[in-house]
């Protein structure tokens, strides 16, 4: 996803209750998006999954194991038994650090238009 987020497409995850805000007395912290996909196309999957994606944690937040508490919070929460699965830029080694750290599943890295991702499960 492209920074700045466009302003519009965020509008729209938010109206179709797919954004989901984090706060610390009040204070928008952070934020994460997850939504139902029919298929899992990137990794060939032709199955029903939920599908984690944008998480953002404010700056002054970032380091205080909230993106840990996010991914413990999905996993007792998943009332539907879906697998969700998550990805990044394949070169983003701190971030694939961090989802191995946290119990996820390397799928292996698969191309996108013009770079790698590497897909994981939870």
């Amino acid at each position: 996803w492209q920074y700045p987020c466009d302003r519009k497409e965020v509008m729209e995850e938010i109206e179709k209750g797919r954004v989901f805000l984090l706060k610390n007395d009040g204070e928008i912290i952070g934020s994460y998006s997850i939504k139902s996909l029919n298929t899992f196309d990137v990794i060939h999957l032709n199955q029903p999954v939920k599908y984690l994606y944008r998480v953002i944690i404010a700056p002054k937040y970032q380091g205080n194991k909230i993106g840990d508490q996010i991914i413990q919070h999905l996993r007792e929460e998943n009332l539907e038994g879906k697998d969700i699965y998550l990805d990044c830029w394949a070169g983003n080694d701190k971030l694939k650090k961090f989802y191995t750290g946290n119990g996820c599943r390397y799928l292996g890295d698969f191309p996108e238009e013009d770079y790698w991702i590497s897909v994981y499960r939870l």
